[in-house]
């Protein structure tokens, strides 16, 4: 390959946020990045059996006894609600809240085998967890691609996915994720670990701070160098 074809930036670029709570994606494509920084395009997702929208689903998802993969989000939500009602939900695996069992392995090296509970106490594949939640939310995007733009299909070498870590997590347990990413289906060489704090601040770049109108020309003016900012992370577990 030359090294200009090396050099290539990605035609679409796709940031998940697996959170701890609530995961989404975002994406935008070249040409809008080039005609705005901040032209990013966002799935507004329905809250399921309640009534509303929001910019991300619930991070859950929903196993049968065999371990097939069934439902991620609020789905899995409501498809293990009615299961409980009528009481056949024993042996399903739903498991919530799972992102940080990562993090509660400690830094040392994390085996390809580690196991973490579902919702009733059974042990399942951490690896198979979160490969099929990733590829759920990998998936469900190209989905809403298509719908979208039916004349633009991108090639697998020209979108870059971003998923973002906990700046707090071992080096082990970012590799488990990256792993974990390989294998709900994303090319290693197509994907970035990106640093959820470190994201925030690049975004704080872009944000418009000042806004001027000469001659009925519209300036905006994002943060200055030297400027002092300040990202709080309000999510996860840590409520205000």
């Amino acid at each position: 390959m030359a090294a200009s074809e090396e050099e290539k930036p990605p035609l679409l670029v796709v940031a998940m946020d697996f959170g701890t709570t609530f995961s989404g994606y975002a994406f935008a494509t070249l040409d809008d990045y080039k005609t705005n920084p901040l032209s990013i395009s966002t799935y507004t997702w329905a809250t399921g059996s309640q009534t509303g929208m929001s910019l991300k689903t619930p991070t859950c998802i929903l196993f049968d006894s065999d371990e097939n993969f069934v439902a991620f989000g609020k789905d899995a939500e409501d498809k293990y609600t009615e299961l409980a009602h009528e009481n056949k939900h024993k042996g399903w695996h739903y498991f919530r809240r799972f992102k940080m069992d990562l993090y509660k392995t400690g830094p040392q090296e994390m085996p390809r085998d580690l196991k973490i509970k579902d919702d009733q106490g059974r042990s399942m594949s951490a690896m198979i967890v979160f490969a099929e939640s990733i590829k759920f939310l990998k998936n469900h995007m190209m989905g809403v691609w298509a719908k979208r733009d039916m004349q633009k299909v991108f090639k697998t070498d020209e979108i870059q996915w971003v998923l973002t870590v906990p700046a707090i997590w071992s080096d082990a347990a970012k590799q488990f994720m990256r792993e974990s990413a390989i294998k709900g289906g994303i090319r290693n060489t197509q994907l970035i670990l990106a640093l959820e704090p470190e994201a925030a601040s690049i975004y704080c770049k872009y944000i418009p701070n000042e806004l001027t109108v000469t001659d009925g020309q519209t300036t905006i003016d994002a943060l200055s160098p030297g400027t002092k900012y300040l990202i709080l992370d309000a999510g996860g577990e840590f409520p205000l």
